[in-house]
């Protein structure tokens, strides 16, 4: 047998064994037939990109290990918020209505409180958000806690705040980085600075380790911001000078983020050492060190989910699909990457066809041309079942909302897609208030204005090559 006979032999059998991995890990039918095809359609490229993208890490030893950990840490630090779901059901069955299932959903689904005593500021863009921000860190005088999937340290606002960062720690204040590998970018240089002034420094899964190789595509998605244990900062803005719209910005960048305060601040902080104790293997505390009481009063009802890889449900996935089918009046959508599963694309379709007002808005113009064609391939169906669908055109929307019926709402780092709902870590806020619901509804009515609405009629029109990419990247949509 020759070398050209025995590699054959090789790869064949290793594609065997993989389309057989690929079959007993019972994905989604439409993501197993994807790569299925990939592994026999592109030969070694397609084993190659399954083993770095497609393996399910939820059948891991590592990740089972670490959902088992962190349910029973849930669990047991957050039980009071538990109990008060039972102790208290009246009265937020009387204050949610027809939403009470939400809350027992989280709840049942990952150990999720609804917290009652919350402040939230929307921030729009980072020249709201990055202000406030640096108030936060500056005023900080216990522990500053950020987790960051791009992080652009030499960027303008990222030199500010390393150096604030750097000046935060020299006097004492605990300070701890967690950012994604893949995501940022911080030259060792800059790495050093901060930990000459002694600013613990970690990255989420370094890329091009052995032990994280064949796992790269886990990604950290979230953006958390904790100051000391009251202030917190949650939504889509990275670190990076783009996100700051001035009069001179020649591409605009609508993004949107909330500055919370009370008691869900003790949420995003518990999910933050979580993700830390998993990329680090060390642990801070007493953890209730760095959960100090507060005097806030408010009567808000906000709950923080968080989701990963590790998950043993896909939690905003279950909540997104909650939302959905619960709405009576209206679903308003905002997302920059719209490449649904069977499961939220049949409940936005059917809630649309119900006689709810469905409006989804996405970018005209997107920051990645494979994704936006997958993104623009479901816009045909949602026409024809009355899904209303709007165009951004003043440049990108990466906004992450949902508001339903003007009594609940959501944002945070979820996109909808695959990505956000089964791989990466993600982190969303659920806010139960009319208020502030009808807040963010003003928000996505002002992006409207901005925005171009699609008719099924137009839409037809489009030339046949555009039809064909379509089509094309519909098929990989699955694995994006």
């Amino acid at each position: 047998m020759n070398w050209t006979h025995l590699l054959t032999f090789l790869y064949v059998v290793i594609v065997v064994i993989t389309g057989a991995r690929i079959i007993l890990d019972n994905k989604n039918p439409l993501k197993t037939h994807s790569y299925l095809l990939l592994i026999f359609l592109l030969p070694f490229v397609g084993v190659v990109v399954y083993y770095f993208l497609g393996v399910n890490l939820r059948k891991e030893k590592m990740f089972a290990d670490k959902d088992e950990f962190e349910q029973i840490f849930i669990r047991d630090y957050l039980e009071k918020y538990g109990k008060d779901l039972i102790k208290y059901r009246s009265e937020i069955e009387g204050r949610l209505g027809d939403k009470t299932k939400l809350p027992y959903l989280f709840y049942n689904n990952s150990h999720a409180v609804i917290t009652l005593k919350n402040k939230i500021e929307y921030l729009h863009g980072g020249e709201e958000k990055f202000p406030k921000l640096l108030e936060a860190i500056e005023n900080a005088d216990s522990h500053i806690h950020l987790e960051y999937y791009i992080f652009y340290a030499e960027d303008a606002i990222g030199r500010t705040i390393i150096d604030l960062l750097c000046n935060k720690a020299q006097k004492g204040v605990e300070v701890r980085m967690l950012l994604d590998d893949f995501g940022s970018k911080v030259p060792r240089s800059i790495v050093k600075q901060l930990m000459r002034a002694g600013v613990e420094i970690k990255f989420f899964r370094p890329l091009w380790t052995p032990k994280y190789l064949t796992k790269s595509n886990y990604r950290d998605h979230r953006k958390i911001v904790v100051v000391d244990g009251k202030t917190g900062f949650i939504g889509g803005i990275n670190i990076a000078d783009y996100y700051i719209n001035t009069k001179d910005t020649k591409h605009y960048w609508a993004d949107l983020h909330a500055m919370l305060h009370g008691d869900s601040v003790h949420v995003l902080q518990l999910l933050f050492y979580l993700n830390w104790r998993f990329a680090t293997g060390e642990s801070f505390g007493p953890l209730l060190k760095y959960m100090p009481s507060h005097q806030i009063e408010n009567q808000l009802a906000i709950s923080i989910l968080g989701s990963s890889a590790t998950s043993k449900s896909p939690a905003i996935l279950d909540a997104y699909f909650t939302m959905i089918n619960t709405a009576i009046t209206e679903v308003l959508i905002t997302t920059p990457y719209f490449i649904p599963n069977e499961a939220i694309l049949k409940s936005i379709l059917v809630t649309a066809k119900s006689g709810v007002d469905v409006k989804i808005i996405m970018p005209q113009s997107s920051d990645g041309y494979l994704v936006q064609q997958a993104c623009l391939s479901y816009i045909e169906v949602l026409l024809e079942n009355n899904v209303r669908v709007f165009l951004y055109t003043k440049g990108m929307i990466h906004s992450k909302t949902m508001v339903v019926d003007s009594r609940v709402c959501t944002l945070g780092t979820a996109n909808i897609d695959e990505r956000s709902f089964n791989i990466n870590s993600e982190v969303n806020a659920f806010i139960f208030d009319e208020r502030k619901s009808k807040e963010l509804k003003r928000q996505f009515e002002r992006d409207l204005l901005d925005s171009l609405e699609i008719t099924l009629e137009e839409w037809n029109k489009r030339g046949r090559w555009t039809k064909i990419q379509e089509s094309l990247f519909r098929l990989i949509a699955p694995l994006l």
